[in-house]
Order: C-alpha cells, then structure tokens, then sequence
C-alpha cells in the first residue's frame, strides 16, 4: 500500500515537472509573442477577449455533448 502511494505521487511529480519544463521552454520560445502583446494595450485587451471567448465556446460546446443545457 505504502508503495503504491509513493509510485502515486512519484508519477504526479513528474507529470508536474514535464508540465512546468513545457512552460518554461514555450514562454522562452514564444517571449516576442508575448512582448508584442504587452507593447500595445489594445492587443493585449483584445488577446485576453479572445481567449475568454474561445474557453467561453468551449465550456459551452462541452455542455451540450452532454446533453445538459
């Protein structure tokens, strides 16, 4: 039991780890990106719309697979 658990948090450690290295190496990649974005307020607000409306659809599109409306 005691080594199940640990082989449990032993996985979940390095699922963190791989998912905080995929950021970091995306952030370095993608730092031009993200300095045009911040250069100008308008973009900036714009890409934040954008996202709150693609996770809006998203959210929606999921909830009615379901068949929950």
């Amino acid at each position: 039991m005691i080594l199940r658990t640990l082989a449990l948090a032993a996985i979940i450690a390095l699922v963190a780890a791989v998912a905080l290295a995929l950021m970091v190496l995306a952030a370095s990649v993608l730092r031009p990106v993200i300095a045009w974005i911040a250069s100008d307020e308008r973009t900036a607000w714009g890409c934040v719309a954008t996202m709150l409306i693609v996770g809006l659809v998203f959210v929606m599109e999921g909830r009615n697979r379901n068949g929950t409306r």
